[in-house]
């Protein structure tokens, strides 16, 4: 019973997270040092905001052995209006086959300045699931959470997209990603 309760707080906390990292979210202003010469265009047009629905039907480990290769991630991923910035919250099952979620903020740059094609991704946040003698394998952990920084390379094509995404020196993982109509 337990475990149900944490379970179902954890995936709670995730919701609530979003939520308010998208209520304050549309002030961005604290990270406008962090503008690279990249295009810092987002696949949403001016002044609109964009929510993408993300899943990962693989990952593909480096390291062979018995490891999860369906993750079944499914997570929210959402940019306010006029914001450079994209706030999201996942749940999967790790390689471990342990129920977790990773909560971030992160940023695109596209290739060229249409919203389209070719972009870099990298989120930040915090991550839970990883515990037991697994614990080790995300940074920072703290009886089940801990930090991550995720990079990833994706391709833009109007409201759908896809992405290689590194996961450390552990394994890659393919996202797909359709932005729901407003």
């Amino acid at each position: 019973m337990f475990f149900f309760f944490l379970r179902w707080s954890v995936r709670l906390s995730g919701v609530i997270f979003l939520v308010f990292a998208t209520a304050g979210g549309a002030d961005d202003s604290l990270f406008g040092s962090l503008k690279s010469g990249l295009a810092d265009e987002s696949s949403a047009p001016v002044g609109e905001s964009r929510l993408t629905l993300q899943i990962s039907p693989y990952v593909y480990h480096i390291h062979h052995g018995v490891h999860n290769d369906v993750p079944r991630l499914i997570g929210l991923e959402w940019e306010p209006p006029g914001s450079s910035l994209e706030y999201g919250a996942a749940y999967f099952r790790n390689s471990f086959y342990q129920d977790s979620g990773y909560v971030y903020v992160g940023k695109r740059w596209f290739a060229e300045d249409s919203g389209q094609g070719f972009f870099l991704n990298v989120t930040g946040g915090i991550m839970w699931g990883y515990r037991g003698e697994n614990a080790d394998k995300v940074p920072f952990n703290h009886h089940g959470v801990g930090l991550a920084i995720v990079p990833a390379v994706g391709y833009q094509y109007r409201s759908f997209n896809t992405q290689l995404v590194l996961l450390g020196a552990a394994a890659l993982m393919i996202t797909f990603g359709f932005d729901l109509p407003q």
